[in-house]
This record gives C-alpha cells, structure tokens and sequence, in this order.
C-alpha cells in the first residue's frame, strides 16, 4: 500500500506532466470548464528527448508538447467528448 508521502509524489509528478498540455491549452483562450474537459481527455504517456506525448482517451491519436506547450507533432484535440459516440 503506497504512503502519504508517496501519493502527495506521484500527485505533483501527474501535475508536472500535464504542465505542458495546461500551457498549450491556454494558449487556445479557452475557458476553464473547456480546458478541465480537454485535459480529461489525455493521458500522459511518456518525455523523450524533451518532448511530452499524451494519448486522446476517445480518439487514441497523440500529440507531443514542448516544456512550454508548443505542438511539436501530431493533434491537439479540443472537442466534446462529454458523451460516448453513437
């Protein structure tokens, strides 16, 4: 069973990984509740060589962030995903 201490670690770790997409979400002007649903979308995946990969839950394409939230390849997916498709 994890610690205290290792929960609190692994919350600021997640919270480091998602710096990049929170940045470039922002850059898009969108609003709070449109960025918590678009951060809710990703998964993190993995940093190499500087670039963070994060994976569309719905859509399983990926994008890859620089540090500060530049694309540095594939699609940012913005989009309602709040329902399952049809």
């Amino acid at each position: 069973m994890a610690s205290g201490g290792d929960l609190a670690y692994n919350q600021q770790e997640n919270e480091l990984n998602f710096q990049p997409l929170f940045r470039a979400l922002v850059r898009l002007n969108l609003t709070k509740a449109e960025r918590d649903e678009a951060i809710d979308n990703y998964m993190f995946m993995f940093i190499e060589d500087g670039r963070f990969a994060y994976k569309h839950s719905w859509t399983r394409q990926y994008v890859y962030l620089d540090e500060a939230g530049g694309i540095q390849g594939g699609i940012l997916n913005t989009g309602d995903f709040s329902s399952p498709p049809c």
